[in-house]
């Protein structure tokens, strides 16, 4: 499993780009990293200039695998992300 964040200008995808320094490490089956998390944090200010919508693409190498994704948007109440994790996350890229 592999998940990527991307980022353009606009909803439909104009200039769209690997964000830099995004993506998680490779999860397998084989590595333990069943029933595992990862939590990717990017802010405003880590977009390049004239981009301002993002897109995550994650990308499943074996069928039958259970994956989801759920993105969060807004003023964060606590932070960082490192503060707060539990013991089932696998890597957090901040």
């Amino acid at each position: 499993l592999d998940f990527q964040v991307h980022e353009s200008k606009d909803s439909s995808g104009t200039g769209e780009q690997l964000l830099t320094g995004k993506s998680i490490t490779q999860l397998t089956q084989a590595g333990t990293d069943s029933n595992k998390q990862v939590l990717v944090e990017v802010r405003a200010d880590e977009l390049s200039a004239g981009y301002t919508h993002l897109r995550g693409r994650l990308i499943i190498g074996t069928a039958a695998s259970d994956a989801a994704v759920i993105a969060l948007g807004g003023d964060a109440r606590y932070g960082p992300a490192s503060d707060y994790d539990l013991a089932s996350v696998d890597e957090i890229v901040a």
